[in-house]
């Protein structure tokens, strides 16, 4: 991304996001997405929708996207996954090529990742929470 946009003016930080360092009332939109189902505790998620809520100017909009544990079933299920609980490790597929991946710059893998040769990419288990229908209002 820096060599493609290097002559744009981005601003981007890594943050919590259970702990947002923007002042309340900033922006006009917010967007939470694939950050909800990856927070360990309720208590966590919801506080991440309060800050999320709270750097929206009066009248501002937000949209939140987390995974489901409903899933459809065949060809229209795009991910795969099919869900036994609501807490789950999912595997990652950490790619080792395409135009973003660079050697020099990639960090080595923990011990427990497992390499896939048909995919060229290290997989790694990530945690999940999957919100059951209705688990959100």
């Amino acid at each position: 991304a820096h060599t493609t946009h290097k002559d744009k003016r981005y601003e981007c930080l890594v943050a919590d996001g259970v702990r947002l360092p923007y002042r309340s009332g900033a922006f006009d939109v917010a967007l939470n997405i694939a950050v909800l189902h990856h927070l360990s505790t309720a208590e966590r998620r919801v506080q991440c929708i309060r800050e999320t809520l709270r750097i929206l100017k009066p009248g501002g909009r937000a949209l939140f996207y987390a995974w489901a544990k409903e899933q459809k079933n065949g060809s229209e299920n795009r991910s795969g996954h099919q869900f036994d609980s609501t807490d789950v490790l999912v595997p990652f597929h950490l790619r080792e090529h395409g135009p973003h991946y660079n050697k020099e710059t990639a960090r080595q893998c923990p011990a427990h990742a497992v390499r896939d040769e048909r995919k060229n990419a290290t997989v790694l288990k990530r945690y999940c929470h999957v919100f059951a229908e209705g688990e959100l209002r």
